[in-house]
């Protein structure tokens, strides 16, 4: 259930931390740790209700042993343990709950023990230091390169050189070149249209679906959007073809690349191989094409195999474009989900952008979503001693570089809580100041990709419909990063060519 081998036998005899586990909203992320958690609280209870009734005189000494045992935890919870190691201040709970459960609780945490604080996630095994600031994290960051590691991803085990973010400083010296070859900001461009038709089919199902209320829940047409853009853009695939429903069964929820990471390795496995024979299918069809003189359509694959023929039959290249598609998929459909809520509870700025008259304003509604969800952190593991601002964080432990609240600044952005795409027109911001998609040697890769994929999704759902948020609830996390509540609804009413809305029978006591 996590903690170290003490705290584990301190909580068996005072169990008390493990009642967050059994929340729901625990529960909903990590199932197997709340009903581990339940059963040793359903037995505990149990045990002692059968010593109440058969020996009522131990229950003097179990009572001592709980308070002997809570005490201990308490002070080993304590804000200032480790101060002797020179460790930062904050709570070490052996069993952390509201890091998943609070959205606010990293926010909170910085502003109630500083800017260096250290704290435990669920996610990871060991202790973490919370860095608050984009310049102090960029700073150890750069300072510390050989001391701090990647954090892998739970498939770098299938691919012979790993992930191309994880991979060792040779490898991503040769791959990073490939990829930047490959994945080219003119491809972005020529693909727009495709994004367009694609919006556009989505939105008006998920119109559609709204029926007789009106209200909807976007989360799977959002999805499929997101699929549909990406399989076009890196793979070439079109939507409504038999290659497309292969991606769809391998990437889509509940699909295996979707849902099987760190699993039922062979499910993985076979999924793997499965999305790899695809993608070399799709490569030998542009290459057939480019031999007979035709032009293949555009794509990050067909744009790396016009300079390198030979990178299909590289077991890197073809397994990073498999995980590519899951990681950017996953990624964009949980942005995309912030930005319809944004335009939801902002339904001025959703006027705007359907005029169509102001250059560059969905690609700012995309900034701004990103600076307020979405990026969350950078996230390192210790591998020696680092020393920052007085403080020392051991090896073993991890370094989180807290994006999310750092791009609250308000020196850099005045009234940071307000959505306000306006504060990127004409702003040159540096990467100690905004830094959604990467701050190190290793930034992202497709930020292009992210800009045109979720600035045409918001350009089409304003232009086509009026939108405005009718129920909402409190952020989710999903394991991997927060997302708006399952809970979320929208008013979806169709625009006529003016502009205005179509009162439809959909809309009817809506709003």
């Amino acid at each position: 259930m996590g903690g170290s081998r003490l705290d584990r036998v301190l909580a068996g005899a005072a169990p008390w931390l493990l009642v967050p586990m059994c929340s729901p909203r625990f529960a909903r992320i990590y199932r197997r740790r709340a009903a581990e958690a339940a059963a040793y609280l359903g037995l505990y209870a149990g045990v002692l209700a059968a010593v109440a009734v058969v020996a009522p005189w131990l229950l003097i000494a179990w009572a001592v042993l709980a308070a002997a045992a809570s005490a201990v935890l308490v002070w080993r919870m304590r804000v200032g343990s480790g101060r002797s190691q020179r460790q930062p201040p904050g709570r070490l709970r052996p069993f952390p709950v509201r890091p998943v459960t609070d959205h606010d609780f990293v926010a909170e945490t910085i502003a109630r023990r500083g800017p260096v604080s250290k704290t435990t996630m669920p996610y990871v095994a060991h202790p973490l230091v919370l860095v608050g600031g984009l310049a102090r994290g960029a700073s150890v960051l750069r300072a510390n390169d050989g001391r701090l590691e990647w954090v892998g991803m739970s498939f770098d085990s299938l691919i012979p050189a790993g992930f191309i973010r994880s991979m060792s400083p040779e490898d991503h010296r040769h791959y990073i070149r490939v990829v930047r070859d490959a994945f080219s900001d003119r491809v972005v461009d020529e693909c727009r249209p495709a994004f367009s038709r694609i919006a556009r089919s989505e939105l008006a199902r998920m119109s559609a679906a709204g029926g007789v209320t009106g209200q909807v829940d976007p989360r799977p047409w959002l999805g499929r959007y997101a699929l549909a853009s990406l399989a076009r853009l890196i793979l070439g695939v079109e939507p409504e073809t038999d290659e497309f429903a292969s991606i769809t069964r391998l990437y889509g929820d509940p699909g295996p690349l979707n849902t099987e990471w760190g699993r039922d390795p062979h499910v993985l496995r076979d999924a793997v191989g499965d999305a790899s024979a695809l993608v070399r299918r799709q490569g030998a069809v542009v290459v057939e094409a480019t031999a007979s003189g035709d032009e293949p359509v555009s794509s990050f694959l067909s744009e790396l195999l016009r300079t390198r023929p030979e990178a299909v039959e590289d077991d890197n290249v073809v397994l990073n474009l498999v995980f590519l598609l899951a990681t950017i998929y996953r990624d964009i459909t949980g942005l995309l989900h912030w930005v319809v809520k944004m335009l939801g509870d902002n339904p001025g700025c959703c006027e705007r952008l359907s005029t169509g008259a102001e250059d560059g304003l969905a690609s700012r509604v995309v900034l701004e979503t990103l600076r307020l969800e979405q990026s969350e952190y950078i996230l390192r593991r210790v591998l020696e001693p680092v020393e920052l601002e007085g403080y020392v964080v051991p090896a073993g432990w991890y370094l989180r570089v807290c994006v999310r609240e750092s791009h609250r600044d308000p020196s850099v952005f005045p009234d940071p809580e307000r959505f306000d795409p306006d504060r990127f027109l004409g702003a040159r911001h540096t990467r100690e100041q905004y830094s959604p998609l990467g701050m190190t040697n290793r930034p992202c890769t497709g930020v292009a990709t992210t800009l045109a994929v979720a600035g045409v999704l918001a350009e089409e759902l304003a232009r086509g419909w009026s939108w405005a948020t009718v129920r909402d609830g409190r952020p989710e996390f999903d394991g991997a990063h927060w997302r708006p509540s399952r809970r979320f609804r929208a008013r979806m009413v169709p625009r006529a060519s003016d502009g205005s809305e179509i009162r439809s029978a959909a809309a009817v006591g809506v709003g």
